[in-house]
């Protein structure tokens, strides 16, 4: 009997595989005057560690700051990491997407063409490493962004510090510091004077020199190491990020500051109000509202740990202003009442 292969019906065919477009090579490189890691040794469990922690890590950030979309890079091993390896080198492939997706690569420190990379990401031109050097590994507890700007202000241990502010969404989540700690820390702990590098490649030599003519994106020293082996990686009880940014109102209530809904970001959620003003005056002047009337405002999104689960919540503390017709807009350009 001859076994015939059955065509799978049209609406069981699999989705079309998406093209990639380039594919980037980078090396991690451990490395430390302890007797192992100097006689090319390393333990292989610990490696393992670091190799997925790189993985999840360029994956986390992919979804953190192209949520909603398909995942835009896929990530392998081009050779298999054997114990006693010092480098490790990770293939990326870039795919092309229909619309616009942030490039994450510069911002962990992954940027091909290293330099240039560094300095489109912002004008602080730095990566994640730098951000964690500069607040000593500790943890964010309020975050100020802008949608005209690319600079957001970290409230870390008593301080403002100013960072990219896709760096300040990554540093603020848990799972990329846990990667990130894991990734350098894990197969460099015990060495004396530990040494982290990503080289942009994969390859030691070019075909004229046997020098080594990768271009160093991240080189951690042992007091940046030791910063990032003492990370803190629990989240705290209660985060707020301020966010200067715009929204769409849905509802109007007539109960004060709560029962209101927004759409912000593609999603829907509810809202307070505290701008008693802004309150005041779109009850005064309902006919002007319009459900889905887009509105500048200064907004807290509050994160609260409860446990193992994550609660959110809004609270627009001061409305700058209506994007309506001049003859239906409540708040004016320069945020006065009409």
């Amino acid at each position: 009997m001859t076994n015939k292969i059955k065509s799978l019906p049209d609406n069981k065919k699999q989705p079309k595989q998406r093209k990639v477009v380039r594919t980037e090579f980078i090396t991690l490189s451990y490395d430390s005057n302890s007797r192992d890691l100097e006689n090319h040794r390393m333990n292989a469990r610990e490696l393992g560690k670091a190799i997925i922690a790189m993985h999840d890590l360029i994956e986390k950030s992919d979804n953190l700051l192209n949520p909603g979309r398909r995942k835009s890079l896929g990530v392998f091993v081009e050779t298999p990491a054997q114990e006693g390896s010092l480098e490790v080198v990770f293939g990326i492939d870039i795919y092309n997407m229909a619309t616009q997706v942030i490039d994450v690569l510069p911002y962990i420190g992954l940027g091909y063409a290293g330099v240039k990379s560094r300095k489109s990401v912002s004008n602080l031109g730095k990566t994640i490493f730098d951000a964690i050097n500069d607040t000593k590994g500790e943890t964010v507890i309020g975050i100020h962004t802008d949608d005209n700007s690319d600079v957001a202000t970290l409230s870390v241990d008593g301080k403002e510090i100013k960072s990219d502010k896709n760096i300040a969404k990554l540093l603020a989540n848990k799972d990329v510091r846990e990667n990130i700690k894991t990734l350098v820390s894990s197969p460099l702990e015990g060495n004396i004077k530990p040494a982290f590098k990503i080289l942009a490649g994969n390859t030691t030599k070019t075909p004229y020199s046997f020098e080594d003519s990768r271009e160093v994106l991240v080189k951690l020293e042992p007091e940046e190491i030791k910063t990032i082996q003492k990370m803190k990686i629990n989240d705290p009880k209660e985060r707020v990020e301020t966010l200067e940014t715009t929204i769409a109102l849905l509802t109007v209530s007539f109960k004060g500051s709560k029962g209101w809904e927004m759409t912000y970001g593609n999603h829907s959620y509810p809202v307070e109000i505290t701008d008693e003003d802004f309150i005041k005056r779109i009850n005064e002047n309902i006919a002007s509202f319009k459900k889905g009337d887009l509105f500048t405002v200064t907004m807290n999104k509050t994160i609260k740990m409860l446990g193992y689960e994550t609660k959110e919540h809004y609270t627009i503390t001061k409305v700058k202003h209506h994007l309506a017709p001049e003859e239906r807009r409540i708040i004016s350009d320069n945020g006065k009442i009409n």
